[in-house]
């Protein structure tokens, strides 16, 4: 069941490294009630160590962020984009997103994709392709990516493999210019 919440009061930041225990307990909720994340719960082996490191990582690369999405003090999602160290490739970068299942489907999405869309804008950064993956059925999550013009350029046919099925993994992407 969803919240009805204001969504104005939604606060979206960059992670910091004493966000650790809150972003491993969302990640643990979303990898509890997800049926579309290619990780498994029991696969998840991070410590809140291992989420300080990760934080620090990001705030060592400029070209890399990580927001976090907070609502009455706790953290409920979050989204990463993660760029290539090589060069021929360093103008791509990897986006992905989670949000905690009961604040699913009521705008939140929409919220963290503006604003990671906006700061992007304002660094004016010299990576011109964003490219994700998603589970070809998490039909919510792929109009979410079309709403921002992401195309889906391939898929990757039985690539994930729930519950003993076999799920296509579509690639998409979006070409950007500052």
């Amino acid at each position: 069941m969803n919240h009805k919440i204001d969504i104005n009061r939604i606060v979206i930041r960059k992670a910091l490294k004493n966000d650790a225990e809150a972003i491993l307990n969302s990640t643990i909720d979303v990898l509890n009630t997800s049926d579309y994340l290619i990780s498994t719960i029991d696969e998840f082996k991070f410590t809140i160590q291992d989420e300080e490191v990760w934080i620090e990582n990001f705030e060592k690369n400029k070209l890399d962020c990580l927001f976090v999405v907070v609502f009455d003090s706790e953290i409920i999602g979050n989204l990463s984009f993660i760029t290539s160290k090589q060069r021929r490739v360093s103008h791509v970068g990897e986006l992905s997103m989670a949000i905690i299942d009961k604040y699913r489907n009521i705008g939140i999405g929409t919220k963290l994709l503006n604003h990671f869309f906006e700061y992007i804008k304002i660094q004016k950064f010299n990576f011109i392709k964003i490219n994700l993956s998603v589970i070809e059925e998490n039909i919510n999550a792929i109009a979410l990516y079309k709403k921002f013009n992401f195309e889906t350029e391939g898929c990757l046919k039985k690539s994930v493999l729930i519950d003993k099925d076999y799920k296509n993994l579509l690639i998409m992407s979006k070409t950007i210019s500052n």
